[in-house]
């Protein structure tokens, strides 16, 4: 085995590479050794490696790659000792902004559940943990499933301030007040139309990341060795790719 290819596998393997989160990680830091490749011929056939054995497109190991040769000399942060690393440059445990668009459906979803729980009532039976993927909106949808969901809700005067008082989690508290009195995107009652499109939107988002990280899977999965796990995990993406048109097609006829 090339000593190079011997080296991104250690690092690659470092990292969960079946979670999205992982697979960044593992990129950047793999970048880092193949930017330093002294024969730069070489950089771009190691970048289409870097991409096969992390299992993402080889753009995004290419742009990697290209950053990573365009930082400056010093050594990232990320491999200076601690010590050396100023108090401002230590890594903070921050979460994404709530109001992010990336989130947006999330934060829909959840203004309906907890401002109308009786128009949403069983239509979201559907939805779990794993469709919020903004950890305070996963806590808030917790919150919601222990009360006994939207069909409780509907039989409970003041159901936004129960759960918000049953938080610990001050953040998740101040989510539920703001969630709870914020103004839909529509101007009408919603109905139940409009309730099944936001939740077939948002199972329709969990079946896209399940497919992204199967196809991964899949990248990394050699047929010919592993015949029948890449037949098992193919089956089960024409099946998740069926789904999610379904989803589509529901969430945009409800809509």
């Amino acid at each position: 085995m090339p000593l190079y290819r011997f080296v991104l596998g250690n690092v690659v393997g470092k990292y969960d590479l079946d979670r999205a989160d992982g697979r960044v990680d593992a990129v950047r830091e793999a970048a880092r050794l193949v930017s330093s490749i002294r024969d730069k011929s070489k950089v771009d056939a190691f970048a289409r490696e870097l991409a096969g054995m992390v299992g993402v497109d080889v753009e995004q190991a290419r742009d990697e790659v290209r950053r990573a040769q365009h930082r400056s000399g010093r050594p990232p942060q990320s491999q200076r000792p601690v010590a050396e690393q100023t108090t401002s440059e230590r890594p903070r445990q921050q979460l994404p902004d709530l109001r992010d668009p990336r989130f947006s459906i999330e934060r829909e979803t959840l203004k309906l559940v907890l401002q109308h729980p009786a128009a949403v009532g069983h239509a979201a039976r559907g939805v779990g943990d794993n469709d919020f993927t903004h950890p305070t909106y996963r806590a808030v949808w917790g919150l919601v499933a222990a009360a006994g969901g939207p069909p409780a809700g509907a039989q409970q005067p003041g159901w936004a301030a129960g759960l918000r008082d049953g938080a610990t989690d001050p953040a998740v508290s101040s989510a539920v007040s703001a969630l709870g009195v914020e103004p839909l995107k529509t101007a009408k009652e919603p109905d139940p139309d409009y309730v099944a499109a936001h939740v077939y939107r948002l199972q329709e988002l969990t079946a896209m990341r399940r497919i992204a990280d199967l196809k991964s899977k899949l990248q990394r999965t050699n047929p010919v060795e592993h015949a029948t796990d890449y037949n098992r995990m193919f089956g089960e993406l024409v099946a998740l790719e069926q789904h999610r048109r379904n989803l589509r097609e529901m969430a945009v006829g409800a809509s």
